[in-house]
């Protein structure tokens, strides 16, 4: 696995820090500043001075000054038109990432001439589609984004098809990195996940956090979900090429009987047979932004011409999950680098050893 989670995930991190961090605070080493959004970097003679920050109810705005003034905002993935900009290889944004990843730190930076690396890097996500919150399903930023459960987390018991109506990957490939550049060959990274009303019922829903109410009332909705009584109906219903949905069912179905399928699926099962049919319109999407600030060895911001901008560091996403994450999205990785690269910043710059 190329990820490994605590039994709290992200939490536990929470749980570690908060001590530590509570008693800075306590000893007024820390001034933390709630409802207090940064909408500008302070700058005399070309260095950083500080930030720009506004009261939230009251609108008022106040010049926080400072020797050095680390960006640790995260990433734009929030964002469609710097995603656009800054991701011009992806197709338009399909995001899963939190509403606060709007990019403000790297706008910021970007007015004192800041420079952006890493353009040309990318990597989706696996399937899903944007979606209203609904009954019992998990409550939290990500209600808007629901995705397909992969191999690692269930049996597959639906096959997946592009545009044309065939296949393009085994459904129980076990390497996350396989399934996510096969989403990334197809056209608007853009598929559908097919299934019968036998394999609908026989286990836990296929979208994560779903149960399958949801999902027949989103089939009856026939926005992203569709259903109807035969395989050449739910083609035209969810826009899917009929004569290779149907070629493509036919042979699926007998790599059920034989146990031997073209496409290396170790256990075929659950033949498309029993209607009606389902079909789920997918997307591949984007929690995370690739590009980001670029930064020296010491995490000092360049500028274009690739010179520290004096007084202006970062740490976290926003120099970009490509600089974190290699080619592939790794869980934690765009969160403890934060944390790391906090760390040592402060260490160093509280001992002066700053530009």
């Amino acid at each position: 696995p190329r990820t490994y989670w605590s039994p709290n995930r992200g939490l536990d991190i929470l749980a570690t820090i908060t001590g530590p961090w509570q008693q800075l605070v306590d000893a007024g080493r820390i001034t933390v500043r709630l409802l207090t959004p940064a909408v500008a970097l302070c700058s005399q003679d070309g260095r950083v001075t500080g930030a720009t920050v506004e009261d939230a109810q009251s609108g008022t705005r106040q010049d926080v000054l400072a020797r050095a003034t680390v960006l640790t905002t995260g990433g734009f993935a929030a964002s469609p038109e710097m995603f656009a900009r800054f991701t011009p290889a992806a197709p338009p944004l399909a995001s899963y990432a939190a509403e606060t990843s709007t990019g403000d730190g790297v706008r910021m930076a970007l007015r004192l001439g800041a420079q952006v690396r890493n353009t040309d890097a990318y990597m989706t996500g696996l399937g899903g589609f944007k979606a209203e919150p609904g009954p019992g399903r998990l409550r939290d930023w990500r209600d808007g984004w629901a995705m397909v459960g992969s191999a690692n987390q269930r049996a597959p018991r639906e096959i997946y098809v592009d545009a044309s109506g065939r296949r393009f990957i085994n459904e129980d490939e076990p390497s996350n990195d396989r399934r996510e550049f096969a989403v990334m060959d197809l056209a608007d990274e853009t598929f559908w996940a097919v299934f019968d009303s036998e394999a609908l019922f026989a286990g836990e829903c296929l979208i994560k956090g779903w149960h399958n109410d949801d999902l027949l009332a989103a089939a009856d909705a026939g926005q992203f979900c569709f259903a109807a009584a035969s395989i050449e109906d739910l083609a035209d219903r969810a826009g899917i090429g009929a004569e290779g949905l149907k070629h493509t069912v036919a042979e699926y179905n007998e790599a059920v009987v034989t146990g031997s399928d073209r496409l290396g699926r170790r256990s075929p099962a659950y033949p498309l047979k029993t209607p009606p049919f389902y079909a789920f319109r997918l997307q591949g999407g984007s929690g995370l932004s690739w590009a980001g600030l670029s930064v020296d060895a010491q995490l000092r911001v360049l500028n274009a011409a690739s010179e520290p901008i004096p007084g202006l560091y970062a740490a976290g996403e926003v120099l970009g999950m490509s600089a974190l994450s290699g080619d592939f999205t790794v869980g934690g990785m765009s969160l403890t680098p934060a944390l790391g690269f906090g760390r040592w910043l402060g260490q160093r710059l509280a001992r002066g050893r700053g530009d």
